[in-house]
């Protein structure tokens, strides 16, 4: 059997706005594969009744799902939606998409918990790194730095990039900040174009600040 990509369900809401349909398929059978595809993600069995198994759906069984209802549609969609081609069905799947955002309460369960198991993965695989010492002054030059002289005297650099735990203490007055002995936690950002050495470089990019007592 060919194999249709979940992919159809992540990466709809970012490309959907954008998509030039390849493959035009009527609203009415789009709602046909939306209300069957929404029977897999509730779990119910081909006869309709309700599976035991209240757990939401794992991405193979969804893609064998979407694999089967294409293929008992087949008649009525374009002979290229079933010709194995994975660009052809990941488009198809953008269409149906918005009828599941709209009549599918579990689909959206389903992605919300993709994008929670993912966030948890890189939560757990990322490393952090600390530092501590005196806050000197915020450096405005290519980049935004807040910089800190540490124990042996010599200034650190962090890059501010993004918002961070406590940056309001930077924001609304950084001069009260001066002198202070703040912790820095940061992480490792390669590869940022540098335009006036015209190469890539590595910073410690600011993830959250809070003050030593």
């Amino acid at each position: 059997m060919m194999r249709y990509t979940i992919l159809f369900c992540l990466f709809f809401i970012q490309n959907i706005v954008f998509s030039q349909n390849t493959v035009q398929v009527p609203d009415s059978t789009l709602e046909l594969i939306a209300k069957d595809m929404c029977e897999c993600f509730n779990r119910r069995n081909t006869d309709g009744t309700i599976n035991t198994n209240t757990t939401l759906p794992k991405e193979n069984e969804i893609e064998m799902c979407f694999g089967l209802i294409i293929l008992k549609y087949s008649s009525i969609l374009p002979a290229s939606t079933t010709s194995g081609n994975t660009g052809i069905s990941e488009e198809l799947g953008k269409q149906v998409a918005p009828f599941l955002l709209k009549n599918c309460p579990k689909f959206v369960d389903f992605l919300m918990l993709k994008k929670e198991n993912e966030y948890k993965e890189e939560s757990v695989t990322e490393k952090f790194i600390f530092f501590e010492g005196v806050f000197q002054k915020i450096e405005n030059k290519d980049y935004v730095f807040i910089n800190i002289k540490n124990d042996a005297g010599k200034i650190d650099k962090f890059l501010w990039l993004k918002p961070f735990d406590n940056d309001s203490f930077f924001i609304e007055n950084p001069r009260s900040m001066r002198g202070k002995k703040i912790r820095i936690k940061t992480r490792e950002i390669n590869e940022i174009y540098h335009h006036k050495t015209k190469k890539y470089v590595s910073y410690k990019e600011i993830v959250g600040v809070e003050e030593v007592k």
